[in-house]
């Protein structure tokens, strides 16, 4: 009897315990979090394989994050599939106060698979203030503004 009253109780506090927050490095962990890790001196750290112990993860849920060491870079699941997210190999924000981003190693190419320049895009372009061009303008096709003389445009 004294085994079984004990084992209701251990259900009981389970119950309770799955219905709160987790707290690790604090006492009172937020409690719009499933978990709450606090310090000032470490950090965490997610799964970390290879990339083909990633893909041997059968059924991977949505949002699941791991370190792929092959390719030096985090990926989450998105249902479809691996997506690697952003890195400061090819992102950075010269100002942290700022919302810009920049690339400085490689391409980036817009509505098209692979980019060719620095800037490619498969579309229209639209300024809506000055545009600035340091160099030469190359254009195939006519260049058109209420504000463009003929002698102004070089070929």
């Amino acid at each position: 009897m004294k085994k079984l009253f004990i084992v209701f109780i251990a259900a009981i506090n389970c119950c309770f315990v799955n219905a709160q927050s987790v707290g690790i490095g604090t006492n009172a962990p937020n409690t719009k979090a499933l978990l709450d890790i606090s310090s000032t001196t470490k950090g965490v750290v997610l799964p970390i394989m290879t990339t083909s112990q990633r893909f041997d993860i059968t059924t991977p849920p949505n949002g699941l994050v791991v370190y792929d060491t092959d390719k030096n870079e985090f990926y989450h699941h998105d249902g479809p599939g691996w997506k690697a997210l952003l890195n400061s190999d090819y992102w950075r924000r010269p100002i942290t106060s700022r919302k810009r981003m920049s690339n400085l190693n490689d391409s980036v190419g817009i509505n098209l698979s692979g980019a060719t320049e620095w800037l490619d895009v498969a579309g229209n372009i639209r300024s809506r203030n000055n545009l600035i061009v340091d160099n030469n303008v190359s254009a195939q096709g006519n260049i058109n503004g209420s504000h463009c003389q003929q002698s102004e445009i070089y070929w």
